[in-house]
């Protein structure tokens, strides 16, 4: 099936505009535009709140003789043996005739067939009569709609005792059609889901569990729950949560041949420059920062724009000056904010986290045609992570060492042509900032790449955004349309949180613990280890080649492993279970892994390659705590800093009003122009 458009509904019972937790109505926006015809749930989450013993349904009948009683069991959860006492007491207490009961269960000493054994005593040697319909019947072991008659004073259950009746549950919708019936999802709830904890599901075949969409104009729907005799399960006040995809299915694209129309974007540059001058000397100790403005007046798109200066190593006596040129090394920290202070983006040790993820994302077709204009002179022209177009002697890393891959690799170090002159270097790099704090480990002077303690402190000019304006009006003014809705204009964005943890000897563990305050869905963690060192060239050190500081190591998620063994870079494990991600990257080699060393936890669904920047994937983060570990063994004890990039899904919502920044689907962060 092909999915040719899609929306994602996010449905939560305390939101619904009429009825109960189990039981309600849920209003949703139309758009004439929307052609969807199937419908599917994503994810449920459904708290397991319902009886064992639920009401309107724990009673039956007793008949003795000539009379008969209705026996009621208080609502509630039972065990086997609390609803043995339980009922024992209800058929004593209410026996019309005064017949004494007794409910035994196998011993240790007998096979244990898993039913109830029921004997009487009378004085008139009456033999009581169970009567079922729909109610109790499976709790006590027996058949729907039967008499059940006592022999020689015992009854023994004609099945098994049931206590999780419950164990399907059928989510209904008047969205759907199923043939027959409005069942939307079936979903199991009776293993690993304990009393009061929450029934978790997730669609892991969207086009096999999708239905029949009933209208594709319906504004407003009603769910229902009921177990799998249609009885409405009563969830107790305690709300539940659906995530429903409605979708367009096309016959096979082989044989679609439906006219469409394009309309690409076309750009054009306008410069943007800081709010106080253009020209920052950055010291050894950090802490410059500059501010960009860009004004709202114009539809603009910060990916296809580019940032760019000039940074200038001043001369320093018998000494070149070396700069890092394999990833982006200038910035110790970036924020993207609006006026009103919402913070788009707010990235801690970003040199850190350039460090660990450029080679691993960037792809290595883009690596080869990443340029610098003139290497190792005066006057140079890059953006960071170009390929060395050398030999590998000729291009070292920072320890002195040569490179693995000749032409192919990237870069590692650029410098002047010869000692004691200043170089000009003319930086673009094609991310927008707009809040930046010098980084201490940047550059260096030395005699060779193997540095000396402090770095050469550089002069930086001419800083300017480049962004990129939309020209076409039919896009603007469809995005002016879209803003101008009440719904506006929405698109997921990742939102990166950074930790860092200086540990020490040979075993050491990393716990991170993630929320729906963090973001919607949890999709990646990046995890990196650092040499804790204050010479310059070595600052910036993830090497683990022939697995100098990291031997091996595992990984958890709430506790259960991700990996059924530890992972030993020695062998290239880890570089074998990240080939998928790796493959056409600039990491070409497990060589270059390991002296880039850098683990990637996934938690997305893969690549989907439609409109992949807007699919909600990961882990969801509003079905509760997320814990994530990473368990490192070395060899020799050793002092390394632990840095994590935690990468969640939050929602921006651009509206007439301003943006919205949404991190989970109850709750969300203040609108600001």
């Amino acid at each position: 099936m092909l999915i040719t458009h899609k929306k994602i509904f996010y449905i939560n019972s305390h939101n619904r505009i009429s009825g109960t937790n189990s039981k309600f109505k849920y209003n949703i926006i139309y758009y004439p535009q929307d052609r969807f015809d199937r419908v599917a749930l994503l994810q449920a989450a459904i708290p397991k709140s319902f009886y064992t013993v639920g009401r309107g349904l724990n009673t039956f009948e007793l008949i003795e003789d000539d009379q008969s009683t209705i026996i009621s069991i208080p609502v509630g959860n039972y065990s086997r043996k609390s609803l043995q006492d339980t009922f024992e007491k209800q058929l004593n207490a209410l026996s019309p005739n005064n017949v004494k009961y007794a409910i035994n269960w196998p011993t240790s000493q007998q096979p244990n067939t898993g039913k109830y054994i029921f004997t009487c005593a009378s004085t008139r040697d009456i033999q009581p009569i169970f009567s079922f319909t729909n109610q109790l019947f499976r709790h006590l072991g027996f058949n729907k709609d039967s008499t059940n008659k006592f022999n020689n004073n015992i009854l023994e259950s004609t099945n098994v005792i049931n206590l999780q009746s419950d164990n399907v549950l059928f989510i209904h919708s008047d969205l759907c059609s199923n043939g027959d019936d409005d069942i939307l999802q079936e979903v199991y709830s009776a293993a690993g889901n304990a009393d009061f904890s929450n029934i978790h599901w997730q669609n892991y075949d969207v086009e096999s569990y999708s239905k029949q969409l009933v209208s594709n104009t319906k504004t407003s729907f009603t769910i229902y729950l009921t177990d799998q005799d249609g009885n409405e399960v009563n969830l107790n006040g305690i709300y539940r949560i659906y995530r429903i995809k409605k979708m367009e299915q096309a016959i096979s694209n082989q044989f679609d041949y439906r006219q469409m129309v394009g309309s690409g974007p076309q750009y054009e540059y306008t410069r943007v420059y800081p709010q106080a001058g253009a020209t920052q000397t950055a010291v050894y100790q950090g802490g410059n920062d500059t501010i960009f403005e860009i004004p709202p007046t114009k539809a603009f798109n910060l990916s296809r724009s580019w940032f760019q200066f000039t940074f200038t190593l001043p001369a320093t006596n018998a000494k070149f000056g070396f700069v890092f040129t394999d990833f982006i090394p200038f910035f110790r920290q970036i924020q993207v904010f609006t006026r009103g202070g919402t913070y788009l983006m707010d990235h801690t040790n970003f040199h850190l986290h350039s460090k660990m993820v450029t080679k691993i994302n960037k792809k290595l077709n883009n690596t080869l045609n990443t340029f610098n204009s003139a290497v190792n002179t005066a006057n140079q022209s890059y953006i960071p992570c170009y390929s060395c177009n050398t030999l590998v002697n000729m291009n070292p890393r920072y320890d002195g060492t040569s490179c693995d891959r000749a032409f192919t690799e990237p870069d590692y170090l650029s410098s002047g042509f010869a000692a004691n002159t200043a170089v000009n270097l003319n930086i673009c790099l094609v991310r927008i900032t707009k809040y930046w704090f010098w980084c201490r480990c940047l550059s260096y002077s030395s005699t060779n790449p193997v540095a000396l303690t402090a770095p050469a402190g550089p002069n930086v000019q001419g800083m300017e955004i480049h962004l990129a304006v939309e020209k076409r009006f039919d896009i603007i003014q469809n995005l002016q349309q879209k803003i101008a809705n009440s719904e506006g204009f929405s698109l997921l964005i990742p939102y990166c949180y950074t930790t860092t943890a200086s540990l020490t000897g040979t075993n050491q563990p990393v716990s991170l613990r993630l929320n729906r305050l963090n973001g919607i869905t949890l999709e990646r963690i990046y995890h990196s280890l650092f040499v804790t060192a204050s010479v310059a060239n070595s600052a910036i050190y993830n090497n683990n080649v022939a697995a100098t500081n990291l031997e091996h190591f595992y990984t958890n998620i709430n506790n259960t492993r991700r990996m059924q063994y530890d992972y030993y870079p020695i062998v290239n494990d880890d570089y074998k279970a990240l080939r998928d991600k790796l493959i056409d990257s600039t990491i070409q080699t497990p060589n270059i892994h390991n002296y880039n060393w850098c683990w990637l936890d996934r938690f997305d669904d893969g690549s989907f390659g439609l409109l992949d920047e807007n699919i909600v994937s990961g882990i969801d983060l509003n079905l509760g705590e997320v814990k994530w570990d990473f368990i490192a063994f070395l060899s020799v004890a050793t002092n390394l800093t632990h840095q994590s990039t935690v990468v969640c899904n939050r929602r921006l919502v651009i509206t007439s009003n301003g943006l919205t920044l949404i991190w989970n689907t109850s709750y969300w962060g203040c609108v600001h122009n």
